[in-house]
């Protein structure tokens, strides 16, 4: 739904033509609520309760849906640091923090662990919401510059990665996983 007309307005998603702009708008919308859909049936043929509300949360008003909101809210003028820091933590960090929280579940790791996942996974979305910016060339790169943008990218990956400690040796391709986030480039 985020590169909707009624939403971002965004031709491209990842370089490739979205949704909108190679079907039409109808079918965008469908779509994505179908996917939507889906991943809830998928989540509830597991019978994990803690599972589905921790991912309708992430989705639903206080996650990403909540993070869209201020972000079309905001669109008009210079985005201040709190907004930003909102869009970036819900929009995007939510679905990040709940993905890996959700591994943590799905292994049974513990309290502890799930903490430092849902740590990890908030960080590691924060990351992926700058270098978002940085690729577009908005949010905090047109407040702050690129400069600040990609230092402040690096201190947040290397902040999720402590979050990675109590697994050791374990936790090697999420490390890298979040090398991987800093660098990208589409």
């Amino acid at each position: 739904h985020d590169d909707l007309p009624c939403m971002d307005n965004d031709d491209y998603r990842r370089g490739r033509s979205s949704c909108h702009k190679k079907f039409n708008e109808n079918i965008a919308l469908l779509s994505g609520d179908a996917l939507l859909t889906l991943g809830f049936q998928l989540l509830s043929d597991t019978g994990n309760a803690d599972v589905i509300g921790v991912v309708s949360r992430a989705i639903g008003s206080c996650g990403t849906i909540g993070g869209q909101v201020v972000d079309i809210e905001s669109q008009e003028s210079k985005k201040k640091t709190k907004d930003l820091d909102y869009i970036a933590t819900h929009k995007t960090g939510a679905l990040f923090e709940a993905s890996v929280k959700v591994a943590g579940i799905f292994k049974g790791v513990g309290k502890k662990k799930i903490d430092s996942l849902s740590n990890f996974g908030k960080y590691i979305g924060f990351t992926f919401q700058l270098i978002d910016d940085l690729i577009d060339k908005d949010g905090y790169v047109a407040s702050y510059g690129e400069e600040h943008t990609r230092k402040m990218a690096g201190l947040l990956t290397d902040r999720a990665k402590g979050h990675l400690d109590i697994f050791g040796k374990k936790a090697r391709r999420l490390s890298e996983i979040a090398d991987l986030v800093l660098k990208r480039h589409s």
